[in-house]
C-alpha cells in the first residue's frame, strides 16, 4: 500500500497489473437465502479478510409486498436510508480521435461521482433498493446481518416502514464489536485521496465495528453489488437501548480491479459501462490531480492484486421487520 494520488502507487499498479490474468477472484461463497438467513449459524469477519457470504447477484425489488397479519420481528432491523461514494472518484472518458501526431488517446469528460451517487439515493428514496441492517440481539451486539429487503411505506403517520427478506435475498453475517471509547474505525487514511479522507464519516462512541471480512455489498439496483476484501461497516446510533437511526455510517474495503471488472453500470447518462472504466480513469489524472490515480495494490493469496480502496459513507433507519411474507 501506498499514499495517493501519486505515481510511485500508479508505476506499481501498472508494472504489476498483468498478474491479474493469473488470478481469479472466486468472490464470497453461499451462506443464506431469503428467511433462512435469519437463522444461519455461520459467521464471517472471525479475523483479518475472513468471512462469508452470499450470491454477489443483486435481486430487483419493487418495494411492495404483502405483510398483513405477519407478526413483527421484536429484533432491531434499520433500512439503508442514504449511500455516498467518497473515494474513489468516478470518471466517464471518450476514445480519442486518431490524428497524424499524436496517434490515439482518451480524453476526460467529467466526474460522474455526484451524478451516480444522486442515482443510487434516487432508488433508496423511491423504495427500489432496500439493504437491510438486522441486528437479533442489539443489546449483546455480537452479528450484524445484511438482508436485501422489500419494504412498504409506513402504514400510519410517523411510523416505521414494514420490510420483509426478499425471495431471493444476498445476505451475509458479520461478527460485530460495541465500540465504547475513541477509533472507532480502522481505516489507512494513507490508501484514500487526501482530499477525500476529511469526507468519509468518522462515527464517535459508542458505535458498532463489523470486524475485518471479505464480502459482497449490495449497493443498488444499478451497480449491483462490490466484493470487497477487509472490509468494514462503522456506525454510531442515537440511542444504545433502542437506536431508531445509524448516523456517521462508512464502508471501506479493497475492491480488486477484476472485481471491478465484473461490474456493468447501467445508468442514465451512463450508458452501459464497466465500473473498472470509471475508476480507472489516466486521462482524467490532468484534470482532476486530486482525486487520480486511484489504482492500489493488495496482497491476496500470496500475490499483489491490482484494484481500489472503497469508502461509501451511509445512514439508516428503523423499520418494522417481518421475516416472513
Amino acid at each position: 500500500m501506498s499514499d495517493r494520488p501519486g505515481a510511485v502507487a500508479l508505476a506499481w499498479a501498472l508494472a504489476l497489473s498483468g498478474l491479474a490474468g493469473c488470478f481469479r477472484d472466486p468472490g464470497p461463497g453461499a451462506l443464506c437465502v431469503g428467511a433462512d438467513c435469519l437463522t444461519a449459524a455461520s459467521t464471517s469477519g472471525t479475523g483479518a479478510d475472513s468471512s462469508t457470504a452470499a450470491p454477489t447477484t443483486t435481486t430487483t425489488t419493487t418495494g411492495m409486498s404483502g405483510t398483513t397479519g405477519v407478526p413483527v420481528d421484536p429484533a432491531i432491523t434499520m433500512r439503508i436510508a442514504t449511500m455516498e461514494f467518497i473515494d474513489p472518484h468516478l470518471f466517464i472518458t471518450e476514445e480519442g480521435m486518431e490524428t497524424d501526431t499524436e496517434g490515439t488517446g482518451d480524453s476526460c469528460v467529467n466526474d460522474v461521482t455526484a451524478l451516480l451517487n444522486s442515482v443510487l439515493n434516487g432508488e433508496l428514496a423511491d423504495g427500489n433498493f432496500n439493504l437491510l441492517l438486522h441486528f437479533e440481539d442489539f443489546a449483546e451486539l455480537s452479528e450484524l446481518r445484511l438482508v436485501d429487503g422489500n419494504c412498504d411505506a409506513a402504514t400510519q403517520p410517523g411510523g416505521m416502514p414494514v420490510c420483509t427478506p426478499s425471495g431471493a435475498s444476498p445476505a451475509v453475517i458479520l461478527n460485530t464489536d460495541l465500540i465504547q471509547g475513541p477509533g472507532c474505525r480502522q481505516l489507512e487514511e494513507g490508501v484514500y485521496a487526501p482530499i477525500t479522507v476529511p469526507m468519509i464519516h468518522d462515527p464517535g462512541p459508542p458505535c458498532l465495528r463489523t470486524k475485518r471480512a471479505f464480502l459482497s455489498l449490495p449497493v443498488s439496483n444499478v451497480v449491483g453489488s462490490l466484493d470487497l476484501r477487509d472490509a468494514q461497516i462503522v456506525a454510531t446510533f442515537d440511542d444504545p437501548v433502542a437506536p431508531t437511526k445509524l448516523f456517521d455510517g462508512v464502508v471501506y474495503g479493497f475492491l480488486p480491479m477484476i472485481a471491478a471488472q465484473a461490474v456493468e453500470i447501467d445508468a442514465p447518462l451512463f450508458g452501459l459501462t464497466n465500473l473498472w472504466s470509471v475508476i480507472d480513469a489516466p486521462a482524467c489524472t490532468v484534470a482532476y490531480p486530486d482525486y487520480l490515480p486511484s489504482v492500489d495494490m493488495f496482497e491476496i493469496n500470496n500475490m499483489p492484486v491490482p484494484g481500489v480502496w472503497v469508502a461509501i459513507n451511509f445512514t439508516a433507519e428503523r423499520v418494522e421487520y417481518r421475516p416472513q411474507g
